[in-house]
């Protein structure tokens, strides 16, 4: 794990996010990609992601219903977390 060390300004916004769940049918990836922008965007903006990012029920959740997850290995699901994180 990296530690970040950061001097906040006297007024800034802290926007948090976790349990975006990319891969979950049910997600907004539009609505997550503007929240990014909007804190790429916005001076003295910073986020703090607290984890979750992932869809990663298990097979053997009773919930678990396979055709319903748009990344369907651990695989894909790291390659688009991977992938978010460099695109947001």
């Amino acid at each position: 794990m990296k530690i970040i060390k950061k001097a906040l300004p006297k007024d800034y916004i802290l926007v948090s996010s976790s349990d975006l769940h990319l891969g979950s049918p049910c997600v907004n990836e539009d609505q997550i990609a503007s929240m990014v922008d909007y804190v790429a965007s916005t001076d003295n903006c910073f986020m703090v992601n607290m984890g979750d990012n992932v869809e990663a029920i298990s097979p053997r959740d009773k919930r678990f219903q396979f055709d319903d997850c748009k990344y369907q290995t651990t695989q894909e699901q790291a390659e688009i977390q991977t992938a978010s994180s460099r695109k947001w």
